[in-house]
């Protein structure tokens, strides 16, 4: 029988968030090629954060998530229109540092 939610309290769940990071940053990049890595998969990307989220009831703001992921709703939210927690602060991710590159460009996404 599987548990929901999976693996509620072990502490490599915290791999969900930073996986998402390599994703978000990628699809960034791809956007600004002029992609829309967006509504692939219809909505794999955004489908994730609310998995998260929602069904696993995993926050990025829940301790045992770290804080390196920390930047992740921020642009999630700007993207997709949602509305995940976003922490206070943010701190550099073990995947790529600072999220201000993302919005220098006013008009971006």
């Amino acid at each position: 029988m599987w548990p929901w939610p999976p693996y509620p309290s072990s502490p490599a769940r915290d791999y969900n968030w930073e996986a998402l990071q390599a994703v978000l940053a990628q699809g960034i990049l791809h956007a600004r090629r002029g992609r829309d890595p967006w509504s692939l998969s219809d909505h794999a990307i955004r489908r994730a954060f609310l998995w998260l989220d929602h069904e696993l009831r995993f926050p990025v703001t829940d301790p045992q998530a770290g804080d390196e992921a920390y930047w992740l709703p921020y642009l999630a939210n700007r993207i997709y229109g949602l509305h995940l927690s976003e922490p206070p602060t943010t701190k550099p991710g073990r995947q790529i540092g600072y999220a201000d590159w993302t919005l220098m460009d006013p008009s971006w996404p």
